[in-house]
């Protein structure tokens, strides 16, 4: 498939995937009772249709578990204050774990469709120096922080599990799993000051706005109200 591209109107950019991580995060603040389930379904639909075909949430064990833990949290909130409502327990834990999907889902979609130097244009542009850049591999390490803990911690297991030092063999796993992904960030940065950039240099300008930003943006916008007048 595809992706939207908005055609003559120059695709989505870093702003428009900025404006979904935003909208993610306030949104279902402002929506009350199980319209709240539309914040995940639609940054569901956002991602597929700009080209995210895969969240890295989803396909970690961690998530799940915590989305669990967050479904068992609420449901011990709710106990005792839905005793007229049977389904009253209930939506709370689900509330609560939609709200994180959304977020985790716009997060991942944020990560994976922009780039570095996108973010560290739009923060020297802003004034911010290398601190954009900075954001920026951390954004983009986090992933391989991902698959370098679950391999060490594979490679622990398969050497006979913790033993009896467990607290000894968790500071190991957290100092290699460190140490290799900052090599990685390390290899990231000489990358980029290859390709000459400097903090110390000329800023460079914004990235442009393009116009699938703006009309993601008065989508998420008119969409929002909708949500929030029709009951």
């Amino acid at each position: 498939m595809r992706d939207l591209r908005l055609r003559g109107a120059g695709g989505v950019g870093v702003y428009g995937y900025a404006c979904l991580l935003i909208w993610a995060l306030v949104v279902p603040a402002l929506l009350p009772g199980p319209r709240i389930y539309w914040v995940p379904g639609t940054v569901i639909a956002v991602s597929w249709l700009t080209g995210t075909r895969r969240w890295r949430s989803l396909g970690d064990l961690r998530t799940w578990l915590l989305l669990a833990v967050l479904a068992l949290a609420g449901a011990a909130a709710g106990v005792g204050g839905s005793g007229r409502q049977p389904m009253g327990a209930l939506g709370l834990p689900l509330r609560m774990v939609a709200r994180a999907l959304a977020v985790l889902l716009a997060a991942d979609t944020f990560a994976g469709r922009v780039s570095v130097s996108d973010l560290a244009a739009l923060g020297e542009g802003a004034g911010l120096g290398g601190l954009s850049f900075a954001l920026g591999v951390a954004m983009n390490t986090l992933p391989v922080l991902e698959r370098t803990a679950s391999r060490v911690w594979m490679a622990l297991r398969l050497r006979g599990g913790p033993g009896r030092r467990p607290w000894r063999a968790f500071s190991r796993l957290v100092v290699t799993v460190l140490a290799l992904s900052l090599g990685r960030a390390q290899e990231t940065v000489e990358a980029a000051e290859a390709r000459g950039f400097s903090p110390g240099s000329a800023p460079r300008k914004r990235p442009a706005c393009q116009g699938g930003d703006l009309g993601l943006a008065l989508g998420l916008v008119l969409w929002t109200v909708a949500l929030v007048l029709v009951g």
